[in-house]
C-alpha cells in the first residue's frame, strides 16, 4: 500500500480521513470517480461513496480483500 499525491479515475485505493490509516476513523475502499484540485490540494471520491477524501493509498486486490476481511465494508 502506496500514499498516492494524485490520484487517477479508475485507480483502486483505499481512501481515509486522516492520514495514519487508524481502521477506527472514517475509511473506504473503491475506484477513484471523481478527482478535484483547489490550490493544489487533491481530493477524491470512490464509488459507492459520497465523500470527498483527502488521503489515498494504491491498492491491489489482494491488499484491498485483507483491509475488508479484516475491518469490514468501511466506515465513512
Amino acid at each position: 500500500m502506496k500514499k498516492l499525491k494524485y490520484p487517477e479515475i479508475g485507480q483502486y485505493v483505499l481512501v481515509t480521513k486522516f492520514s495514519d490509516k487508524d481502521p477506527i476513523d472514517p475509511w473506504y475502499i473503491g475506484f477513484v470517480n471523481y478527482v478535484r484540485c483547489d490550490n493544489n490540494v487533491y481530493s477524491c471520491r470512490v464509488e459507492g461513496s459520497t465523500r470527498l477524501w483527502n488521503n489515498f493509498f494504491s491498492l491491489t486486490k489482494k491488499e484491498g480483500d485483507a483491509w475488508l476481511s479484516k475491518y469490514g465494508n468501511g466506515r465513512t
